[in-house]
C-alpha cells in the first residue's frame, strides 16, 4: 500500500528489499504447515478419530444435518427425510454461510462420511486463516517473519477453539483479514473504486482489477456469516468517516458506501431463498430476538484482557476463576480474550488516544476504530441503541472481538518489526523474535488440556457417546429401514431450551446416523406441519397412537431425557402399548443407556388395516387434511409445548395463519378472550385474508375485516374479558390475518416489545356437518 501524507515513515516491509519468490512462497507454506502441526499436536489427532465428532452436542447437532445434505444433495436449504410429514427447510431461518458451505461441498467430493468433512473443515479452518492473516499483514507492511507470526497467532486467537464445532461458522473467521484491507486503505487515503491522480485528487475508476477484487471480497464477506458481513459494513462506515476527515474529501465516504453496498446487495442475493419463500408464505418469528440482548451478549473489556479459563499458568488461572465467579453477565462474551500479545497491542492503542498526534501510520486509525469497535461492542454501548432504535437481529455484539483482534496484532507487531529493522543484524534478530511470539502468544492463547492426554480424554467422552448412538440408530435402521419415525418428547425446532436432561436438535440425529430413516424433528417451528405434531404429541395417548399411525408414520422413538423422570418415560412407552389390542406385540429396540426406546408400530397398523380398511383411510385423510392455526408471529407464550393456546401474549402487531391442504372449503369457529393488564381503551384490528368469510358478521356474511374495542384493568374496575368467536368459511390454501392493537395515547409497555394485551382460552374446532 502506498503512503497517504509524506509524514508518514515508510513500512517495515518497505525498508528491506523484497525477498525472492521462493522465499516469499516459503513463508506462506510455513505459516500453514506450522499452524496445521499445532493444531495438530493440539487435539491429539494422531490419537483421534475423525470419522467421529470433536464435540457431539447443542449446537453441533444443528450444524451436522447441513453438512451432511451439503455433503449428499449439494445445498443445505431441505433436507426430505427430516420434518415428516413436511420437510425440513431453513428458509424461516436461512442460514447464509454459503462460502463455507461451498468448502464443506468440495471437501465432500473426496469423501461421504459427513461427519469426516464436519471436522476436517473445522481443523482446516486454522491454517486458513493463517494464510489469509498472513498475507493482510503483508499487504499492510509487515515483513515476512512478522507478518507469519501474526498469522498464526491470529489463527490461534482463543475465540477460534472456544467457539469450537459448536459455533461452526463463527470459527471460521478467515475471511475477517481480508475485510480488513478496504477499511484500512479507506483510512490511509487509498481509495477501493478511485485512482489518485498526480496532483493528489481522485478519479472515480470501476474497470480496474482492483474493482475487481472488492467485487469479489464482498461477496465473500457477505457469504461468511451475517454477524461478520454486518460487522464489516459497519467497519466500512467507521473508516469512511475517519477517512474523510482526515483526507478531507467526501470521495472516502463514497468509497465506503460503495464498498457497504456491494456487501448489503450480496447479502441480499445470500438470502434470496428465504426472500422468496417469505414472498410466498409470509414472515415467521422462529427466532425471536430482544434488543436486551446486546446487553446480556456484550464485550467486557475483563475478558478481552484477562487470560483464558484454563490458562497453562496456574495463578492466571486463579485470577480468571475469581472474576468469572464474582461477577455476572459472563456468558459467551468469554471467548473474546485477545492473549498476551494483542492485549498488549489493545492497551497500547487506547494509550495512543491521549497523546499527541505525532505517531505516524498506522497507530492513529488502529486506535481510532479500535474505540469505534469498544463503544458499540461494549455493554452499555452503542449497540443497545442501535438495537433499541434500528434492528434487534445483531444480538451478540461481542463477536466483534475477532475484528478487534486483529488490529490489536497489528500495533505491536508493527513497533516491534520496525524497531528490529534499525539493530545490525536484524534479520537474525527479527526472525527469532516471530518464533518467540509465536511460542509465546500458542502458549498463552492455549488452554492447558491442549497437547495431553486430558484432550483426549475429554474427545473420547463426546465419541463414545456418537458410537453408542450410531450403535442403536444401525439397529433401528436395519429392523426397519426407510421408516418414517416419530419423535417423542416433542421438540419445536429451531432454538429451543433443553427439556429436562434433552437438550435441543437431538432429535437430529436420525439423519446424522442413518441413510434411509425418516423422522418427524426438524419442521420449522409456527408452519403447519410443526402445529400438526404438536397437536398430536398433546393428544390423549389412546388417540396419540392411532394418529401417529394413520399419519404415516412406522415407528415411535421415545427419550426419556426429555421427561421428568425415566418412571415417566417409561409410563409413556406403556401407554402406547395399551393403545394397542392384546395380542398385537411392537417390537423394539432399547438405547444402550436404557433411557431411549424405538416402538415399531407397523404390526399395529397391519392389524387397523385388516380389521378395517376404510377406517384406516378415513383417519389417514383426517390427518392429512388438518387445517393448522398457525401463530406466525407477535404472539409468544411462556406455557409447556402443547398448551400455548391457554394464554398468549399479543404484541401491537401480529399475524396469524390459517393453512387447509384439504381441496374443499371447511367451517371452523374461532374462539378467544382479549384482556390486558394496561388501563384504559384497545382497539384490535383483524385484516387479510379476503379469501375467508366470516359468517356471524354484524352486518352479514363477509369478509374477516374487523375492528373491536375493550378496555385494560383501570383503578375501579377489572380488566374487561371479552370473548369473540369467528364462525369462519374457510377455502383450500394459506390465509394470512394480519391483527393490529392500538393502545392508549399515553401507553408505556414498559417492555422493548410492544405486549398490549393478552390472548387467552383459544379454541379453533370444525364446526359438524359442514
Amino acid at each position: 500500500m502506498g503512503e497517504s501524507t509524506p509524514a508518514d515513515p515508510p513500512a517495515p516491509a518497505e525498508r528491506i528489499p523484497l525477498p525472492s519468490r521462493r522465499v516469499r512462497v516459503g513463508w506462506y507454506v510455513l505459516a500453514a504447515v506450522a499452524s496445521t502441526v499445532l493444531i495438530a499436536a493440539g487435539y491429539r489427532v494422531d490419537r483421534l478419530n475423525l470419522r467421529e465428532p470433536l464435540d457431539y452436542d447443542l449446537d453441533v447437532l444443528l450444524i451436522l444435518p447441513m453438512v451432511k445434505a451439503t455433503v449428499e444433495n449439494g445445498h443445505h436449504w431441505e433436507i426430505s427425510r427430516m420434518g415428516f410429514p413436511g420437510r425440513y427447510e431453513l428458509y424461516d431461518f436461512p442460514v447464509v454461510d454459503h462460502l463455507h458451505f461451498a468448502v464443506v461441498w468440495l471437501i465432500g467430493r473426496f469423501t461421504s462420511d459427513a461427519v469426516l468433512v464436519f471436522n476436517l473443515y473445522h481443523l482446516l479452518t486454522w491454517p486458513l486463516t493463517a494464510v489469509t492473516a498472513m498475507w493482510a499483514f503483508r499487504r499492510l507492511g509487515l515483513t515476512h517473519p512478522f507478518a507469519c507470526a501474526g498469522g498464526i497467532l491470529y489463527a490461534f486467537q482463543p475465540y477460534h477453539y472456544l467457539r469450537g464445532e459448536f459455533h461452526y461458522f463463527l470459527a471460521a473467521y478467515w475471511v475477517i483479514p481480508l475485510t480488513w484491507l478496504p477499511a484500512l486503505a479507506l483510512c490511509k487515503g487509498e481509495l477501493p473504486f478511485f485512482t489518485r491522480r498526480p496532483d493528489g485528487s481522485y478519479a472515480l475508476a470501476l474497470k480496474t482489477r482492483a474493482t475487481g477484487w472488492q467485487v469479489l471480497l464482498a461477496a465473500a464477506t457477505a457469504s461468511a456469516g451475517a454477524y461478520y458481513a454486518f460487522f464489516a459494513c459497519a467497519l466500512y462506515c467507521a473508516a469512511g468517516c475517519y477517512g474523510w476527515i482526515v483526507h478531507r474529501t467526501w470521495r472516502t465516504a463514497a468509497s465506503a458506501a460503495l464498498l457497504t453496498g456491494l456487501v448489503v446487495v450480496f447479502g441480499v442475493l445470500n438470502h434470496a431463498p428465504a426472500i422468496a419463500h417469505v414472498l410466498r408464505h409470509d414472515r415467521t418469528a422462529v427466532t425471536e430476538r430482544f434488543p436486551q440482548d446486546s446487553e446480556l451478549y456484550g464485550m467486557k473489556i475483563a475478558h478481552l484482557i484477562l487470560p483464558i479459563d484454563a490458562h497453562h499458568v496456574f495463578a492466571f488461572r486463579r485470577a480468571k476463576a475469581a472474576y468469572t465467579g464474582t461477577f455476572e453477565l459472563n456468558n459467551e462474551n468469554a471467548c473474546a480474550s485477545l492473549g498476551a500479545v494483542a492485549s498488549v497491542g489493545f492497551l497500547g492503542l487506547l494509550g495512543v488516544l491521549v497523546v499527541p498526534n505525532r505517531l505516524g501510520w498506522p497507530y492513529r486509525p488502529l486506535a481510532v476504530l479500535t474505540l469505534f469497535m469498544l463503544l458499540y461492542a461494549t455493554i452499555g454501548g452503542f449497540s443497545a441503541v442501535f438495537n433499541l432504535l434500528v434492528f434487534d437481529q445483531i444480538r451478540c455484539p461481542n463477536r466483534f472481538s475477532i475484528y478487534m483482534a486483529f488490529l490489536c496484532l497489528l500495533a505491536p507487531l508493527w513497533w516491534l518489526d520496525g524497531r528490529l529493522l534499525d539493530r545490525p543484524g536484524a534479520r537474525r534478530y527479527r526472525v527469532a523474535a516471530a518464533v518467540g511470539l509465536v511460542a509465546l502468544g500458542v502458549a498463552d492463547q492455549t488452554p492447558a488440556p491442549w497437547f495431553s492426554q486430558y484432550v483426549v480424554e475429554q474427545v473420547e467422552k463426546q465419541a463414545g457417546r456418537f458410537r453408542n448412538d450410531r450403535e442403536f440408530f444401525a439397529r433401528v435402521e436395519e429392523a426397519a429401514p426407510g421408516a418414517r419415525v416419530f419423535c417423542l418428547p416433542y421438540m419445536p425446532f429451531p432454538e429451543v431450551p433443553r427439556l429436562h436432561e434433552l437438550r435441543a436438535y437431538e432429535h437430529a440425529r436420525f439423519y446424522v446416523h442413518t441413510a434411509t430413516l425418516v423422522s418427524s424433528y426438524g419442521a420449522i417451528k409456527f408452519r403447519e406441519t410443526d402445529e400438526w405434531l404438536r397437536s398430536v404429541a398433546a393428544d390423549d395417548p389412546q388417540r396419540r397412537v392411532v394418529r401417529v399411525v394413520a399419519g404415516g408414520f412406522d415407528g415411535l422413538f421415545v427419550d426419556g431425557r426429555g421427561y421428568g423422570s425415566q418412571a415417566e418415560a417409561n409410563g409413556v412407552v406403556q401407554e402406547v402399548r395399551k393403545a394397542v389390542p392384546q395380542g398385537v406385540q411392537l417390537p423394539q429396540i432399547v438405547h444402550k443407556d436404557g433411557r431411549q426406546v424405538f416402538l415399531d408400530l407397523r404390526p399395529f397398523r397391519d392389524w387397523l388395516r385388516a380389521k378395517d380398511p376404510a377406517y384406516l383411510d378415513r383417519e389417514a385423510e383426517r390427518e392429512r387434511d388438518y387445517v393448522a392455526l398457525c401463530f406466525i408471529r407477535g404472539f409468544p407464550s411462556s406455557l409447556p409445548w402443547g398448551q400455548e393456546n391457554l394464554h398468549r401474549q399479543g404484541y401491537r402487531s401480529a399475524a396469524f395463519q390459517i393453512v387447509n391442504p384439504s381441496d374443499r372449503t371447511r367451517t371452523f369457529e374461532l374462539t378467544a378472550t382479549f384482556s390486558s393488564i394496561h388501563p384504559g381503551p384497545f382497539r384490535v384490528t383483524l385484516a387479510g385474508a379476503p379469501a375467508l368469510t366470516w359468517q356471524n358478521r354484524p352486518d352479514g356474511p363477509g369478509p374477516l375485516d374487523d375492528v373491536f374495542t375493550f378496555h385494560g384493568e383501570q383503578k375501579d374496575r377489572p380488566s374487561e374479558q371479552l370473548r369473540r368467536t369467528f364462525r369462519l368459511e374457510i377455502p383450500p390454501g394459506r390465509h394470512t390475518v394480519r391483527v393490529r392493537s392500538e393502545g392508549p395515547p399515553d401507553l408505556i409497555t414498559g417492555t422493548t416489545q410492544p405486549i398490549h394485551y393478552d390472548l387467552t382460552d383459544v379454541t379453533f374446532t370444525e364446526v359438524p356437518g359442514r
